[in-house]
């Protein structure tokens, strides 16, 4: 498999994405993910300026990912859906008729870009992004076409509520007008790392030497004083950079999303 030149660079804001966008840095370069999850646009419908509708018969690419728009997109750009019940991150909510001086709740009128899935089991999953920064709601009840009032669905759930207190707090303020505040969304511990690893797998993936991935990563002094050092540090660096790499592409990637 082969990477798009792109992929090579374009790796700023990464140390501070959150974990959950590191999932889909690797799954997208998944190679059986790519056959399956490519142009989806035909599955969209926009319906105002920032909220579309997604036909949601399409589901269940692998890899825990219900929808995405396309494995091009990175995490500042795509939408993707991952499996409610694998994601403690997605919030379970109920939709209710509107009740008397209760403000309605009308995610058309989203201010960030929202996007509805609606499943062949009447689930309707949404997906709010502001760039890197998303949150993914999984709401049973009334059709949130239209306006509705939500709650947090005690029943759906009773096992991730503990895991679920970040996301109802994103949510609240999300509603409240706040938009997504930045200590709802930390960066990975590990992103500095997770960053490094991406580079080397990119480059492997692009084809490229050990020697020249060790160039892009450690930089040339460096290289040249160490490659051809019998103990071989520098290239096991190298080596095991690149097989991490492709350990999270196949199944490591579905630990981001706890």
């Amino acid at each position: 498999m082969s990477a798009p030149p792109n992929w090579r660079t374009g790796y700023e804001g990464f140390e501070r994405f959150p974990r959950l966008a590191f999932a889909w840095e690797y799954l997208r370069r998944n190679e059986r993910f790519r056959e399956v999850c490519h142009d989806n646009s035909r599955y969209i419908r926009q319906v105002g300026n920032r909220f579309t509708v997604i036909d949601g018969r399409r589901l269940k690419f692998g890899g825990h990912c219900l929808f995405a728009t396309s494995p091009d997109d990175d995490a500042r750009s795509a939408t993707v859906f991952w499996e409610p019940g694998v994601c403690p991150k997605v919030l379970h909510l109920l939709a209710l008729p509107v009740r008397k001086r209760a403000m309605p709740f009308i995610f058309a009128e989203s201010p960030l870009h929202t996007s509805l899935l609606i499943a062949p089991d009447g689930l309707q999953h949404v997906t709010v992004r502001d760039g890197v920064r998303t949150l993914q709601l999984c709401i049973r009840g009334q059709s949130l076409l239209h306006p509705v009032t939500l709650v947090f669905d005690t029943a759906a759930a009773p096992s991730l509520f503990s895991r679920q207190n970040q996301s109802l707090a994103c949510f609240q303020a999300y509603r409240a007008g706040q938009g997504f505040l930045e200590r709802h969304f930390p960066a990975d511990p590990h992103a500095k790392r997770l960053t490094f690893v991406l580079k080397a797998l990119d480059g492997w993936l692009f084809g490229l030497p050990q020697r020249e991935i060790a160039l892009t990563l450690y930089g040339r002094e460096r290289v040249e004083r160490d490659w051809r050092d019998p103990r071989e540090n520098l290239r096991d660096q190298v080596r095991h950079a690149i097989a991490r790499g492709r350990a999270l592409v196949e199944r490591g990637h579905c630990a981001f999303l706890c």
